[in-house]
């Protein structure tokens, strides 16, 4: 079951992919720090003309993420793999969206929810001293990545959502928004590859 974050970030993607013009080659669109394939199967599932691959690092998380696959959208590609082997393998303008719940935590926090605190791998809470490095190798891999008029969709705290409005214009994305979670606390931004 998603985190209620992650699952208003899975509702506007699907909302977005829904209503994307789709080129020859059909959409296209990568779950970055797959985790357990939330977002991958979610978009699978809404999204059955999309090709949607899942991207993780984590030698722990990998069995979930092919378990739930094979259960849930078997049609999804994964690729165990980190952010920057992607980002040097995908080529440029070919993926229409990029989603993603990266490790946003600050190193020197403890997550608010005893749950995540006790239970979450570091390797999938702890994003660097501010909490943005991953976000900034996302934006950077996305800049290059995405097609004109593509869409990067990035999870973070309620506290970090002008710190990535920055981060994603300062990488040349546009109309760079952020959106609240079902208890109205900013939680995704999201913005598009001019």
């Amino acid at each position: 079951m998603p985190r209620p974050e992650t699952e208003s970030l899975a509702e506007r993607a699907i909302q977005t992919a829904s209503t994307m013009a789709v080129g020859d080659s059909g959409l296209r669109i990568v779950d970055l720090c797959s985790g357990s394939g939330v977002l991958a199967i979610a978009l699978a599932r809404a999204i059955p003309h999309a090709t949607v691959q899942a991207v993780e690092v984590s030698d722990d998380a990998l069995p979930y993420l092919v378990q739930n696959v094979e259960d849930l959208a078997p049609e999804v590609v994964i690729t165990h793999g980190s952010l920057e082997s992607f980002a040097s393998g995908v080529a440029p303008a070919s993926l229409d969206l990029i989603v993603s719940n990266p490790p946003y935590v600050p190193d020197a926090e403890t997550p608010n929810e005893p749950e995540v605190q006790n239970h979450d791998p570091r390797l999938a809470l702890y994003g660097g001293e501010d909490g943005l490095d991953l976000i900034r190798v996302i934006a950077e891999a996305a800049s290059r990545a995405l097609r004109p008029g593509g869409v990067v969709m990035l999870e973070h705290s309620n506290l970090q959502g002008a710190a990535v409005r920055d981060v994603l214009e300062s990488h040349g994305f546009r109309t760079v928004s952020t959106e609240q979670d079902l208890v109205g606390r900013d939680r995704f931004t999201q913005g598009y590859r001019p």
